[in-house]
């Protein structure tokens, strides 16, 4: 049987259902909806030929990397926030099977 592939969208709302059943405070549940909401959205801009962020670890890593620096360049993120959004996909990657191939995300040291 094949693995099911799962567009941005769907992925999404899989988080969104996974989410209200983890230990977290509300206000930390809404950022995170935001920040991956706003990942997948991103995801779906990408083109196929880069691979798919969902299924494939090295597709991942790169996606996230490419996300961090839209973040800074296009969004024009402070660090702190730039930080949080990469929280928010660390945590969307914790329900994603491909969560034990993945290294966390760089981010920026604030002190």
């Amino acid at each position: 049987m094949a693995a099911r592939i799962w567009t941005p969208p769907e992925a999404f709302a899989a988080y969104q259902q996974w989410l209200t059943q983890q230990p977290l405070a509300v206000l930390t549940r809404r950022a995170y909806r935001l920040h991956v909401g706003q990942y997948c959205a991103y995801l779906g801009t990408r083109s196929p030929e880069t691979g798919d962020p969902l299924r494939d670890p090295f597709a991942s890593t790169y996606a996230v990397r490419d996300y961090k620096v839209h973040l800074k360049t296009v969004c024009k993120m402070k660090p702190t926030s730039v930080n949080l959004s990469l929280a928010a996909v660390d945590h969307f990657a914790l329900c994603w099977p491909l969560r034990s191939s993945q290294q966390p995300v760089g981010r920026y040291v604030l002190s």
